[in-house]
């Protein structure tokens, strides 16, 4: 039987990993069905960021040989909730100051992950590349959520989805170069997860 602080991190992980499809799955939604309600849409991303921010914070906090993959989660899980909450609690231009959130949460994540592609480069983990672009990517368009380019509400909709999509897949990449991190710095372990994509 699991010990409580090992049953917590299990959760964490897989529900890590579960929220990052969702991400994917709602950025998608967003581009497919630019005109489905808005308040519908903008309130269900805002629960999410804060489920997300929930299972950072949780993951920062368990035990266990892999807790080092949420190393640098506790703050951005904060950052979540606050913004989730304040997306909730303000219904008058919702959308605007969801992309104000949003660009400030996926430009965030982007750093946090960069400094995880550096850590795994230095190790010579593979695939260190892939949370690089990813977070290159999170960075430029967390910045174009922030600053807004245009008013039109299809393009607001379609850069939403197109940032949800990239931080979800930016959070997979990021989760994935981090347990090898620690798989490289901790040789004894030989747990294999079944989510963890092959070298």
């Amino acid at each position: 039987m699991k010990k409580q602080p090992e049953t917590i991190l299990t959760i964490a992980k897989w529900g890590y990993f579960a929220v990052s499809v969702l991400l994917i799955v709602l950025g998608v939604l967003f581009m497919v069905f630019p005109e489905t309600s808005i308040s519908v849409m903008v309130k269900l991303s805002a629960v999410i960021m804060m489920i997300f921010g929930i299972i950072k914070i949780a993951g920062h906090f368990s035990q266990g040989p892999y807790r080092g993959a949420f190393q640098f989660d506790l703050e951005l899980g904060a950052l979540l909730i606050v913004l989730g909450l304040a997306v909730l609690l303000k219904p008058d231009g919702a959308v605007n100051f969801l992309c104000i959130a949003l660009g400030i949460s996926v430009f965030t994540d982007g750093i946090f992950k960069m400094r995880i592609s550096f850590e795994s480069r230095k190790l010579e983990v593979s695939g260190w590349w892939l949370t690089f672009a990813a977070s290159v990517l999170a960075m430029v368009i967390g910045l174009i959520l922030v600053f807004r380019p245009s008013d039109s509400a299809g393009v607001i909709m379609a850069v939403i989805g197109l940032s949800l999509i990239i931080d979800g897949i930016l959070n997979l990449c990021g989760a994935i170069t981090a347990l090898r991190i620690i798989r490289a710095q901790t040789p004894e372990v030989i747990e294999v997860d079944s989510f963890e994509i092959g070298e």
